[in-house]
């Protein structure tokens, strides 16, 4: 069995690859939940336009609902 030996500057530079890699899945992570703010934004709008209508769009709201449930 071979044992791994690490210089300071390998460790350096391994926490240095390590953290850009957690920054570019913090990033990934932020982009995702801006995105799915905007949908459930616009869910909600088309949502409340339907019922201020006082004319409920059926295959709107049933749109918005089944909208709803994929994102759970």
């Amino acid at each position: 069995m071979t044992s791994l030996r690490l210089t300071p500057s390998d460790l350096v530079r391994l926490r240095t690859e390590a953290d850009l890699a957690l920054d570019e899945i913090r990033a990934e992570v932020l982009r995702a939940e801006a995105t799915w703010c905007q949908v459930i934004g616009r869910w909600f709008e088309e949502g409340r336009a339907a019922v201020d209508s006082f004319t409920p769009d059926v295959a709107l709201l049933t749109r918005v609902l089944e909208g709803l449930r994929a994102s759970l």
